[in-house]
C-alpha cells in the first residue's frame, strides 16, 4: 500500500533524526519523563478523600475490604460487587485496606494508599503503551512518545486514576496492555510462550474488569496492521481461546447485571433487592436510543482533541438542553465509522486508529439502557490509544521533510502535554471530595438531580456521623436548591424528605416520600426510609411499607427486618416480632443491644425464659446502663 512504504520511508528519516527503535537512550528518555508527568499530573490528587459515588459500595461499607480476613478474601473471588464480577480489582481494594492507616472518628482507611496504587498502576500502564506502540509503529520513538503522553496526561483520564473506585480501570488496562504486547510479540517470534503470557494476562485483565472482552477483536486489528494473513484459517484459529474467553465473561457480565449469580457459580444476595442494569427501563424510543449512543461516541471524539467540560455524571440531553451537536450525532457517528473503513485502503494508519477507538467505546454507548449517564469519562481510558496512535503517526510523517526534525518532534510531544498537564492537575484535585466533585456537577448540570441528591445525602450523612448540624443545614440547602432548579427524581425527593425527617419535620418528610415513590424508581431503601417516617402516626402504612422494602430488599434490609419486629411487638404478634429479630440479628448482623433486648422480651412472653435469659445478658453486655434488660433478666430467674 502506498501509505505503507510512505510509513516506512519515514522510519529512515526518523532514524536520521536519532529516533532509531533500537537506540535505547531516546527510549529511556521518555520513559522517565512519562513517569515524571503522571506523578506531577495526579499529585493533586494525593491527598484527596473518598467520595460518595461507589467508594462506599466498593470500600467503605464493604465488610470484606473494610475489614480484610481469609474468609473474606475467598468470597471476593465469587462475590459480584455493583453489579460488576471483578474480583481481582476487590482484591486489590482490600490489600489496600489491609496495609492503610486507619483514619477519623469512623476509623475508617486512609485513602491516600488507594489513590497513590492507581496513580502508579496509571504511570505504568503508560510505559506499557509507549512500549506496545513502540513495536506497532517500528518507525522510532516519536509515535510511541506521542501516543503515551496522550494517554499518560489527558484530562479524560482523571476519572479512572483519580477514583478509587476505578481501580478496575486502572487494573484491567494494565493486564489487557500486557496481553497486547505478548500477542505482538507472539506473531513476530513464533514463540509459543508469547501466545501463553497474552492469554493468562488476558484472563486476569477480564477479572479486573469485564470491558476487557474487547480485547480479541483488537487483536484482529493489530494482526491486519501486521499484514498477517487474515484470509487464511490459522490465525483464527490462534484467537479462538481468546474469543472462548472473551464470550464466557461477556455472558458472565450480562447475567450479573441482570442481577443473576451465572447459574449458582457465584454468590448473590438476593435479600439486597439488586436490580439489573441491563434491564432498567428508559422513556426513550430506539431512534432516541440510537442517537443517545451516536452522540457519546461523537463527544468522546470531541473531547479527545477539545478536553473540558468534564463532569462526573453526564444525564442525557433532554428538551431545550440538547445541543447542536446532539441532534447532528445520527448522522455524524457512521460518517466517521464509513471514513474509517475506506481509509483503511488509503491510510491503514487513520483506519486503524478509528476502528480501535471504536472497538473500545462500542460496548458502552447508549445504544441499550444502562444507568441514567449518556457518557463518562472513563470509557476513553483505552479507547484513545488508537486516534493518539494515528495521530503521531501522521505528524511523524508531517515533521520528516523539516529541517532539525527532532526538535520539532519534541515539541511536538512537548507542547500539547504541558497543556494537558495543567488541565488534569486542575481536574485530578476536582475529585477532592464529594463537595467539589458534585458541585461541579452541578454548575456543569443544573437542572440534572443527581448531583444535588449525591451531595445533599452525603452531607446529611456526615451530619449524622459526626453529629454536626451546620452539615444537616447545607444538606437542606442544596436539596431545595435543586428543586428550585427544577432537577426532580425519586432520589432527590427521598433525600429531601430525609432530611425534613432528621430535622423533625415528619408531616414535610412524609409528602416528599410520597412524592419520592410516585417518581420512582421505588426501592427498598426508600420503602424502609417512609416506613420510618410512618411508624409512630400511620402503623398500618408502616407495616405495608416494611413488607415492600423486605420484597425489595436493600443493603440496609436488616434494619426493615428489626423495625418491622418493633411494629409486631407493638401489635403485640410476639412469634413475629421473635422471628424478624432473629432474622436481622443472626442473618445481617443486626448486632445491637437494643436488638437482643426487644428478642429477648418477644421470647419471654412467648414462655422462652431461657431464650429470653440469653438475650438479657447479651444486651447487658453491650449496655450495662439497659434497665431495661435487668429488668428481664429479674424477670427469668
Amino acid at each position: 500500500m502506498a501509505s505503507r512504504g510512505k510509513e516506512r520511508r519515514t522510519a529512515r528519516n526518523a532514524e536520521r533524526s536519532g529516533g532509531k527503535q533500537g537506540a535505547p537512550w531516546p527510549s529511556l528518555a521518555v520513559a522517565v519523563a512519562l513517569v515524571v508527568a503522571v506523578l506531577v499530573a495526579y499529585a493533586p490528587a494525593l491527598d484527596n478523600d473518598f467520595v460518595s459515588w461507589d467508594d462506599p459500595t466498593y470500600v467503605l461499607e464493604r465488610p470484606e475490604v473494610l475489614n480484610p480476613s481469609a474468609a473474606g478474601d475467598a468470597r471476593l473471588w465469587r462475590m459480584p460487587v455493583s453489579l460488576n464480577y471483578h474480583p481481582l480489582t476487590m482484591r486489590s481494594l482490600a490489600w489496600n485496606s489491609r496495609n492503610a492507616p486507619r483514619v477519623g472518628p469512623l476509623r475508617t482507611p486512609d485513602p491516600h494508599g488507594f489513590i497513590l496504587t492507581n496513580i502508579w498502576l496509571h504511570a505504568l500502564n503508560s510505559l506499557l503503551v509507549f512500549v506496545f506502540v513502540l513495536g506497532l509503529s517500528r518507525t522510532g520513538v516519536f509515535p510511541a512518545a506521542f501516543t503515551a503522553m496522550v494517554f499518560a496526561l489527558h484530562p479524560m483520564h482523571v476519572e479512572s486514576v483519580a477514583w478509587v473506585s476505578e481501580r478496575k480501570d486502572v487494573l484491567y488496562t494494565f493486564f489487557l496492555l500486557g496481553a497486547l504486547i505478548g500477542w505482538s510479540r507472539w506473531g513476530r517470534s513464533g514463540q509459543w510462550w508469547w501466545y501463553a503470557l497474552a492469554l493468562v494476562l488476558f484472563i486476569a485483565s477480564c477479572l479486573a474488569k469485564a470491558m476487557a472482552v474487547v480485547l480479541p477483536v483488537l487483536l484482529v486489528l493489530v494482526d491486519a496492521w501486521e499484514q498477517r494473513p487474515l484470509r487464511s484459517i490459522r490465525p483464527w484459529l490462534e484467537k479462538l481461546t481468546f474469543f472462548g474467553v472473551a464470550l464466557l465473561f461477556g455472558l458472565i457480565a450480562l447475567d450479573v447485571q441482570s442481577g443473576g449469580d451465572f447459574h449458582g457459580l457465584l454468590e448473590v444476595d438476593r435479600a439486597l433487592g439488586v436490580t439489573g442494569a441491563v434491564a432498567e427501563k428508559l422513556p426513550y424510543t430506539g431512534f432516541e436510543q440510537f442517537r443517545f449512543g451516536a452522540y457519546g461516541y461523537v463527544m468522546y471524539l470531541v473531547r479527545l482533541f477539545w478536553p473540558g467540560g468534564f463532569s462526573t455524571f453526564h444525564p442525557y440531553p433532554e428538551g431545550d438542553d440538547r445541543p447542536l451537536l446532539f441532534l447532528a450525532a445520527p448522522v455524524l457517528m457512521p460518517a466517521v465509522l464509513l471514513a474509517g473503513a475506506l481509509l483503511w485502503r488509503r491510510s491503514q494508519v487513520v483506519g486503524l486508529g478509528l476502528l480501535f477507538f471504536t472497538v473500545c467505546v462500542l460496548p458502552v454507548l447508549q445504544f441499550l439502557p444502562v444507568g441514567r449517564a449518556v457518557m463518562a469519562e472513563r470509557y476513553t481510558y483505552i479507547a484513545y490509544i488508537g486516534p493518539a496512535f494515528a495521530l503521531g503517526m501522521l505528524l511523524q510523517q508531517a515533521l520528516s521533510a523539516r529541517a532539525r526534525m527532532g526538535a520539532w518532534m519534541i515539541g511536538a510531544v512537548a507542547v500539547p502535554g504541558l497543556l494537558l498537564l495543567a488541565i488534569t492537575r486542575v481536574q485530578a484535585d476536582v475529585w477532592q471530595s464529594t463537595a467539589t466533585l458534585f458541585g461541579q456537577v452541578i454548575e456543569r448540570y443544573p437542572k440534572a438531580p443527581d448531583g444535588y441528591s449525591i451531595l445533599g445525602s452525603w452531607y446529611g450523612k456526615r451530619s449524622a456521623q459526626e453529629r454536626a448540624p451546620a452539615l444537616l443545614d447545607s444538606a437542606g440547602l442544596v436539596l431545595r436548591q435543586g428543586v428550585k432548579a427544577g432537577a426532580r427524581s425519586g432520589p432527590l425527593f427521598e433525600a429531601l424528605a430525609t432530611y425534613y425527617g432528621s430535622k423533625g419535620r415528619t408531616d414535610s418528610a412524609l409528602v416528599w416520600f410520597d412524592r419520592a415513590v410516585t417518581e420512582g424508581p421505588v426501592t427498598g431503601q426508600l420503602m424502609h426510609n417512609r416506613a420510618m417516617a410512618r411508624y409512630a402516626s400511620d402503623p398500618e402504612g408502616c407495616a405495608a411499607d416494611l413488607a415492600k422494602a423486605i420484597a425489595l430488599g436493600h443493603t440496609r434490609v436488616g434494619e426493615s427486618y428489626a423495625l418491622r419486629a418493633r411494629d409486631h411487638f407493638r401489635a403485640q404478634r410476639f412469634a413475629e416480632a421473635l422471628a424478624d429479630m432473629d432474622t436481622a440479628i443472626r442473618r445481617f448482623g443486626h448486632q445491637r443491644a437494643d436488638a437482643f433486648l426487644l428478642r429477648g422480651l418477644a421470647a419471654y412472653q412467648l414462655g422462652r425464659k431461657a431464650e429470653a435469659r440469653s438475650d438479657a445478658e447479651q444486651a447487658l453486655r453491650m449496655d450495662p446502663r439497659s434497665a431495661q434488660a435487668r429488668e428481664l433478666l429479674r424477670a427469668t430467674e
